[in-house]
């Protein structure tokens, strides 16, 4: 699965690894990662707060 680089704050988002707010680990990949296995357009960094736009893949 891919992981994910905030182009502003330089947070790396692993949906493997990386749980949303209220999740345990490994849910991630649920809640902000569609079928395809991109970014949801509702993803926001959860250190900087900036959208999925500011995302690259790595």
């Amino acid at each position: 699965m891919k992981k994910w680089k905030c182009s502003i704050c330089g947070y790396v988002y692993n949906p493997e690894t990386s749980a949303p707010p209220g999740e345990t680990v490994g849910a991630a990949k649920c809640g902000y990662v569609d079928e395809d296995g991109d970014l949801k357009s509702s993803f926001m960094c959860s250190k900087c707060g900036a959208g999925k736009e500011s995302f690259k893949s790595l």
